[in-house]
């Protein structure tokens, strides 16, 4: 499927761009916050947010790391949110979060919050143990009404960006899936998000950073379109984020600001909330300076409103949001577009939904072992076991799966280490930082060394294709190797004959998994 291609000249100009908003002065826009959900910022007093809430009025906030470290807590900036959106006159907020299991997920094993696997193995087990993943997730929401999951695209093993947050390579079982996993989270009234339409499958670069075009035959588009044609066309509540790469099906526009992409959405399901991926994203903005990176990112959120997104995620600090909203207040820019209705209508929807009774910590936990299990086949009986792990909070934070070897030792080891050394194993760790360029020569040492020419087995854990050269560096031992892959399964294309537990993230639950296979097979 093809939209109509337009010829633009484009001129350049020698003078800086910068969006003058006081030229257009025409009609102030007193609501502009409607069309926004805003990251919300740390703060420590009711008081902040507050302020913050007045001076943005949003139609939704999206919630971070800091706001899920503890369970009631969490609860609680829930509840006071809402209240005040009740005395501002926009309630009810969108409160939502990035839970799609796997390595995105906000809040998983810590104080009252429970992981559940990757899309990626939860696909394998089956469409039931997608709907139970959905629902374990939703049940943990206390007080969130919106989950940026399931992502739709197609998986292609040599996207490690994506890698395993997509279900599947084929557009039936991403369907089966997906729709699984979606009907789980509105059985628990969260209202799911679609994710990356119109798919990143082929994307080569991060939309983060690098302004992204998707070359893709009408077959090829075709087949990273079906996933969200046959979810939208099932007529329930979803909303549907939209990425901001550029695709030739669509014309010139990245798919963010593009109305050809709005009128194709519609098209399928006009009930569904459109959301644009976050606007500080280098693809969406396009700034080709970081000084003048808010007018862009106005210029364009302008452009998408106008062309029918309903709303526009923004990550930024208080003051950038606060600049935002008044730069457009400013402008010319005006919906009278009724968002906030629309929005109460949904969530008045989500609430039927009574949530059901269900021992999160055992459904966790089984879907574990459902994923660990049988993936890793014989390793031979050993005492002598040495565990190399990559340094994972040098990537990101994962306090479940390093901890500080003991109060007094600032030493750290992973859980898989504490847990060999709690049955009394004779086992040892070294950790290796990815971020350091030393890296390749410290395992090169390590290699040579009488603890590791001396250990019978040696168990890696690692996370990505960053550490693609240490596994070079070890596949003369693939016969005492077994891999813990803690991310993008991508490690058997470089080791094929090493054994390997694909976990597809790093929580508890899994690693626990991990551990009860190699217990049985080392020992």
């Amino acid at each position: 499927m093809k939209f109509k291609k337009l010829k633009i000249c484009l001129v350049a100009s020698i003078i800086p761009f910068t969006y003058n908003f006081a030229d257009q002065n025409t009609v102030l826009a007193s609501d502009v916050g409607k069309h926004f959900i805003l990251t919300l910022p740390k703060y420590s007093q009711t008081s902040e947010y507050n302020s913050w809430l007045e001076q943005t009025k949003p139609a939704g906030v999206m919630l971070t790391e800091p706001h899920m470290q503890n369970r009631s807590k969490t609860k609680e900036i829930c509840k006071l949110l809402q209240d005040k959106a009740k005395d501002l006159g926009i309630y009810p907020l969108l409160i939502s979060v990035d839970f799609e299991g796997g390595i995105v997920s906000r809040g998983a094993d810590v104080n009252g919050f429970v992981s559940v696997p990757s899309p990626y193995k939860l696909a394998q087990l089956g469409k039931a143990e997608c709907y139970s993943a959905g629902k374990l997730i939703g049940h943990q929401l206390d007080g969130i009404n919106v989950d940026f999951a399931p992502s739709l695209d197609l998986f292609d093993p040599a996207n490690y960006i994506l890698a395993t947050r997509c279900f599947a390579a084929d557009s039936k079982s991403v369907v089966d899936c997906g729709l699984s996993f979606i009907n789980g989270l509105l059985s628990e009234g969260v209202l799911p998000v679609i994710k990356h339409f119109p798919g990143l499958k082929s994307g080569k670069f991060d939309t983060h950073t690098d302004n992204v075009q998707i070359k893709l035959s009408d077959e090829e588009f075709e087949a990273n379109v079906e996933p969200f044609r046959q979810v939208l066309e099932q007529k329930i509540d979803v909303a549907v984020m939209v990425g901001h790469a550029r695709y030739d099906q669509f014309g010139p526009d990245q798919a963010s600001t593009n109305a050809n992409v709005v009128a194709w959405i519609k098209k399928h399901n006009s009930d569904a909330l459109l959301i644009t991926d976050d606007c500080s994203m280098q693809s969406f903005h396009r700034s080709p300076d970081k000084s003048m990176q808010l007018d862009y990112i106005c210029r364009a959120a302008q452009k998408s409103i106008k062309n029918g997104f309903d709303l526009l995620i923004f990550s930024a600090s208080p003051d950038d949001q606060i600049k935002m909203i008044k730069k457009l207040s400013e402008s010319s820019f005006d919906s009278k577009y009724d968002i906030r209705s629309k929005i109460k209508a949904i969530v008045q929807r989500l609430s039927l939904n009574v949530p059901s009774d269900i021992d999160e910590r055992r459904v966790s936990q089984e879907l574990a072992k459902k994923v660990v299990s049988g993936n890793v086949a014989e390793i031979p009986i050993t005492n002598k076991v040495l565990v190399l792990s990559v340094d994972l909070n040098k990537i990101r934070p994962a306090t479940s799966f390093q901890t500080l070897d003991d109060k007094a030792s600032s030493k750290k080891k992973t859980l898989l280490m504490s847990l060999f050394e709690s049955e009394k194993y004779h086992v040892s760790e070294i950790m290796l930082d990815p971020m350091s360029a030393d890296s390749i020569q410290d395992l090169s040492d390590i290699i040579y060394h009488s603890q590791f020419q001396n250990s019978d087995n040696v168990v890696l854990q690692t996370l990505n294709k960053n550490q693609q050269e240490w596994l070079r560096l070890l596949k003369h031992y693939c016969k005492k190797l077994t891999i813990v892959s803690l991310g993008h399964p991508y490690e058997k294309t470089i080791i094929p004959d090493a054994q390997s537990i694909e976990l597809g993230s790093f929580h508890s639950s899994l690693i626990n998994a991990a551990f009860d296979q190699l217990k049985k097979k080392l020992y």
